[in-house]
């Protein structure tokens, strides 16, 4: 899988939720410690008050203060690649050390879960959406492996 300290060429964004019951305020932060490869001008980190764990993603905090955030860091690194600067290597570039395999020998991974529920006749849009963001930003990430996105089978729009 990845290991987080090879990670490198990218930027990082991590959110949180002031109210998050699943993840505790501060879990996320961790990914800043876990990747040094990342240059610290290239790193933010938001905390979203009075949201929980679905209000990062969802309703209205997330498309009127989270999303711009998100939306802006994506075009900051577009814009930066455009001109030539902090160039991102692709995962092929990526060299594993011991085998994949973190100090404690259990392989390194980053996985990040959302549920995300699309309105009514917004699922090209979004699915496009998806498909622009891993095709533009995250499969450029130093050690980026895979991607995918499942679909609720009782409820297609979730």
């Amino acid at each position: 899988m990845i290991e987080p300290a090879s990670i490198r060429g990218t930027a990082l964004l991590t959110v949180e939720g002031e109210r998050d019951d699943i993840c505790a305020v501060g879990q996320t932060m961790a990914a800043h410690d876990l990747t040094p490869g990342i240059r610290p001008y290239l790193k933010q980190h938001h905390l979203q008050a009075g949201v929980g764990h679905y209000g990062v993603f969802s309703g209205r905090r997330w498309h009127n203060e989270i999303y711009p955030i998100v939306r802006d860091m994506i075009y900051q690194m577009e814009a930066r690649r455009a001109m030539g600067v902090a160039p991102v290597r692709r995962s092929a570039d990526l060299r594993a050390t011991n085998g994949g395999r973190n100090r404690c020998g259990s392989r390194a991974m980053i996985l990040e879960l959302a549920e995300v529920t699309i309105r009514p006749g917004e699922q090209p849009a979004f699915d496009a959406a998806i498909a622009r963001g891993i095709g533009t930003v995250i499969s450029r990430a130093n050690g980026f492996r895979r991607a995918s996105v499942h679909k609720g089978i009782e409820s297609p729009e979730r």
